[in-house]
């Protein structure tokens, strides 16, 4: 397969064979955000990606830098979060943590960032399943992947099954979180699994 590579935070950069993250991640310190996507896919940057503040007095988090990709263009029109489409979209993004979020940070609390799994599985037992989770760990920074399926109810729409396939970093001495999530309805996940899989693999947010 041929792959480009991503580099958040950076314009779109096309390439015609696999390569290795060449561009250091902006304003983040240590560690690349790049990613390598099959050919054919598109992204674009996270709109608000700024360096973070120096300030002591913020609270919360600042995004340093994200894209969001998909081999469909028309899901790229937005960064909201897009779970049942019939074609992958992800996103790649790092965020800065202030002093007070970063004391109470845990693997849960960003597992549920951008779809509160813990809350689905409790609520619908019976329509959700996790595929798979694994703790992760990197020089100085602790993780995890997890594969969830669940069972979408929207108003007026049949009821959708959907694959969430991510992986979360903390890097506790740059204060970092790095976010790489891919989703889309089950039949489509099972149809991209492979290609999802290589995008997934080819992610090493400590890679200089």
């Amino acid at each position: 397969m041929v792959l480009r590579s991503l580099t958040l935070g950076l314009a779109l950069v096309l390439a015609t064979a696999c390569a290795a993250p060449s561009e250091p991640l902006p304003s983040a310190g240590a560690g690349s955000g790049s990613v390598a996507l099959p050919q054919g896919w598109q992204s674009i940057e996270l709109p608000g990606a700024t360096t973070a503040s120096p300030n002591p007095y913020d609270v919360g988090t600042t995004l340093v830098a994200g894209s969001i990709f998909s081999p469909d263009q028309s899901l790229l029109t937005t960064p909201t979060v897009k779970l049942t489409g019939d074609a992958p979209w992800g996103i790649l993004k790092v965020d800065a943590l202030t002093p007070d979020l970063f004391a109470t940070v845990s693997i849960a609390s960003l597992r549920n960032q951008l779809f509160d799994v813990d809350k689905d599985r409790s609520a619908h037992p019976s329509t959700s399943k996790v595929i798979q989770q694994a703790p992760l760990e990197q020089t100085g920074m602790y993780g995890e992947r997890l594969i969830y399926s669940t069972v979408l109810t929207q108003k007026g729409a049949v009821p959708t099954s959907v694959t969430l396939d991510q992986t979360v970093y903390l890097a506790p001495s740059a204060s970092r979180v790095y976010l790489l999530f891919v989703a889309c309805t089950s039949d489509c996940y099972q149809a991209y699994q492979s290609t999802i899989d290589q995008v997934v693999s080819s992610w090493d947010p400590t890679t200089v």
